[in-house]
């Protein structure tokens, strides 16, 4: 969907799965019927999928086109939201500071985009969060002026990259506020013998190596001191299970802090995971934002 022509297909062949009719789709848009046609073969096309089932009485959509259905209303006004954001821009006369990061919580880098706002309210500060991968993917290309990582700092200077460390990414049981350790300010691995523990799978895309390898060890000692490990891929399923009250949740603390505010984080005082939160950038990067954002950190 990367250009204007794919979202213009994208948008007609919408239009023909509401109205389950190529004909129907055709007097709406006033275009003739095989021009509203060729547009979703050109989409099947672009996409490698099916999205229709044709016969001469009907219309059918396969899974694949029932999924772009649901999709893909959200991201045409996703894309025209982007566009006017990105006309806003062209008009503003302050310079931009393009940050990607992954899901983590650092109050010194909080106060610096509080401080920078208030200091400098002709410029814009724009915040995207994305994997580790996508993150140094956008540093790599220059569209990422810096990014905030969960990750080993001195692995990325060796890149061609500065870093400024902001604190380290430290473990914490996330529980529901009726559970029995909710009144508790700190535990131990061995608290936990018994406990059910709901994690995710270590290696996920969203995770950096470091946090991939924390995650495994974390797992595996939970496992010696005999705690009750459940495994989820599905990010949804352990929120349920930890809001129902149906065990605890092993997280770094700066991503439990976002992910779940309104929980109780209780600090795992005998596991460190070694990773650090750091704001990474290319040596060569000359945006003036950049600098006077750094300073202020």
């Amino acid at each position: 969907m990367g250009n204007r022509m794919d979202t213009l297909y994208l948008e007609r062949f919408l239009i023909v799965a509401e109205q389950k009719s190529f004909t129907k789709a055709a007097n709406q848009l006033f275009l003739s019927t095989s021009t509203v046609s060729k547009s979703v073969v050109y989409l099947e096309e672009s996409l490698g999928v099916k999205l229709l089932n044709r016969s001469n009485q009907s219309v059918e959509l396969t899974k694949c086109g029932e999924l772009l259905v649901d999709r893909g209303k959200e991201l045409i006004k996703e894309l025209k939201q982007l566009k006017a954001e990105l006309n806003q821009l062209m008009e503003r006369p302050g310079n931009t500071l393009n940050i990607f990061r992954v899901t983590a919580f650092s109050p010194s880098f909080l106060a610096a985009y509080r401080r920078y706002s208030n200091q400098y309210p002709d410029d814009i500060v724009q915040i995207y969060t994305h994997t580790p991968t996508g993150v140094a993917k956008a540093l790599e290309s220059g569209i990422a002026d810096a990014g905030l990582i969960v990750d080993y700092d001195k692995s990325w200077e060796k890149q061609g990259f500065q870093t400024r460390v902001l604190g380290q990414d430290r473990y914490c049981a996330v529980v529901s506020m009726n559970h029995p350790f909710a009144e508790r300010r700190e535990i131990v691995l061995d608290d936990l013998a018994g406990e059910r523990i709901l994690a995710l799978s270590p290696n996920r895309p969203e995770y950096s190596e470091a946090v991939s390898q924390a995650h495994t060890r974390l797992l595996g000692l939970l496992m010696e001191h005999q705690a009750n490990v459940t495994t989820f891929n599905s990010d949804e399923t352990l929120m349920f299970q930890l809001r129902a009250g149906l065990g605890i949740s092993i997280l770094g603390k700066p991503a439990a802090l976002e992910l779940y505010p309104d929980m109780r984080h209780i600090d795992l005082v005998d596991f460190d995971s070694y990773t650090q939160i750091f704001l990474a950038w290319k040596q060569c990067n000359g945006n003036p934002a950049l600098t006077q954002f750094l300073e202020l950190i």
